[in-house]
């Protein structure tokens, strides 16, 4: 039996949003439609979620001890740095956290980025990665799950503004006030699908 392997994603909200943590489960299921293949499979392991105002070294706080032990030490967390900037980064990759941690920046555009240390992200690609795993029925969202029923209306309401040409790069695709746990599980399916870990 193949080893799950887990992946993070954490929607760092600026001042006045929420900021959430999803952690995935990713599995390997026999391929029903294709004999001798496997199929991965993601499991929505834990939700966190904390109100606007939360100050950046008490997320931290509360995310190391999640970190101290299997499954998740050393597993990848990938921090969302858009509307905070890279210098909040610190607090986690200084902060005694045992996981490989990444930034990821949120586009407006239409392809991702990778320069070795930070990764740029297209939002419609952190959606897709979320529907696409939803139609084939590889996500599974417990209902128990502390913010499961959040995730869910969240999911339901969330749609991607097309950018405009003279619109704000940060602004013009963001509908939802609260979409922070729609980014946060884009965020883990998305680095774990593309494997650029």
């Amino acid at each position: 039996m193949v080893t799950p392997r887990y992946f993070a994603g954490l929607d760092l909200g600026p001042a006045g949003e929420f900021t959430a943590l999803a952690v995935l489960e990713q599995t390997r299921v026999a391929d029903e439609r294709r004999p001798g293949a496997f199929a991965k499979h993601y499991a929505l392991r834990h939700l966190a979620r904390w109100p606007p105002g939360t100050s950046y070294t008490t997320i931290a706080d509360e995310i190391r001890p999640l970190y101290a032990a299997p499954p998740l030490a050393h597993s990848t967390l990938v921090v969302d740095v858009t509307g905070v900037g890279r210098s909040v980064l610190r607090l986690f990759t200084r902060g005694g956290i045992q996981a490989h941690i990444r930034a990821v920046f949120m586009t407006a555009g239409h392809k991702p980025a990778d320069d070795s240390a930070d990764w740029s992200v297209p939002k419609v690609e952190l959606a897709g990665v979320i529907q696409m795993n939803l139609q084939a029925r590889r996500l599974k969202v417990a209902k128990d799950l502390a913010d499961a029923a959040t995730l869910v209306k969240e999911l339901t309401e969330f749609r991607i503004k097309p950018k405009l040409a003279d619109a704000d790069s940060t602004e013009a695709w963001r509908e939802g006030l609260k979409d922070d746990l729609v980014f946060a599980v884009g965020i883990g399916l998305w680095v774990e699908f593309n494997l650029w870990v």
